[in-house]
């Protein structure tokens, strides 16, 4: 108890014994064994210290050593398809799944459609999403629809039109395409974070051979999603199981991950899902843990 009044801040040892001293309390002999002491505790601690941030660094350099080393080089086809001066002209929240064939979905989020001049977007409107399929490197084939004047419009849209749909993810299965699509509602015109998340919605695209302007989307919602939980951020198929990720806000302003699974073929019936719960897969998306 001595040595930590002593020693610690915020007053530096010669003001602590002064004050001590002033209250008879101690002697100059006692204050030089207990300075002696404090700078032998001093010089072990800062030994220990360095002995401890030695091992941190050991362990930092031996997780590294066990991560998958990846190569990143530049992909200018790739880059050239994006890099357009009219229609599609930008979006964001892109992700992308295999249909097959050799072909690639992309799916996107707000987009911008329009013209690009000197650099910038002239006469560019924004709509809710878009798609583009890619039959190879270097190819895009980007789609939205159009309403009767030529305006654009978003590729998928709620059918009573009073919201708009963000795409998560998609995955192809035997069952045909399905898209997880976040269905988003106005709730202040005035203003532009004015919305909220209603639900997550399931689209099946029977034919996702054909080219996306006959694609005729089944939609139903995924049971248990609000604003709070969210499924279809991402999915993984691993030996016919479909693993879908979401995430939950378990407190104000924190998601964490939860994840379901279900057979590919069967993704379609809800009943089949089981989320995971700790100890088990369980049917109630209630029920799920983040992982």
């Amino acid at each position: 108890r001595e040595l930590i009044r002593f020693s610690s801040p915020p007053f530096p040892l010669p003001y602590v014994w002064e004050r001590e001293r002033v209250r008879g309390a101690r002697s100059l002999e006692k204050f030089e064994t207990i300075n002696k002491r404090v700078g032998v505790m001093r010089s072990i601690s800062r030994r220990w210290s360095l002995g401890a941030l030695c091992l941190l660094a050991a362990l930092w350099l031996a997780g590294c050593h066990l991560q998958p080393r990846l190569a990143v080089t530049p992909l200018p086809a790739w880059d050239a398809a994006f890099d357009r001066a009219s229609g599609w002209v930008g979006g964001d929240g892109a992700s992308s799944t295999p249909l097959g064939g050799g072909r690639t979905l992309w799916l996107f989020g707000d987009t911008f459609v329009g013209r690009v001049e000197g650099g910038r977007r002239v006469q560019a409107q924004l709509i809710a999403n878009s798609l583009a399929v890619q039959p190879g490197p270097g190819s895009l084939e980007f789609f939205y629809r159009n309403d009767a004047a030529g305006l654009p419009l978003a590729a998928f849209a709620p059918p009573d039109g009073g919201a708009w749909f963000w795409p998560l993810h998609a995955v192809r299965t035997p069952a045909g395409l399905f898209l997880f699509l976040l269905q988003v509602e106005r709730t202040d015109p005035a203003s532009v974070f004015g919305f909220r998340v209603h639900s997550t919605m399931l689209a099946r695209i029977a034919n996702p051979e054909a080219p996306p302007a006959a694609w005729r989307p089944e939609l139903q919602p995924i049971p248990g999603t609000d604003g709070r939980r969210l499924v279809g951020t991402s999915v993984l198929t691993v030996g016919g199981v479909c693993y879908v990720y979401g995430t939950v806000e378990d407190a104000p302003g924190r998601r964490r991950a939860i994840v379901a699974r279900v057979a590919s073929e069967r993704i379609w019936d809800f009943a089949q899902w089981r989320f995971f719960a700790g100890q088990g897969w369980e049917p109630d998306s209630g029920r799920a843990v983040p992982i």
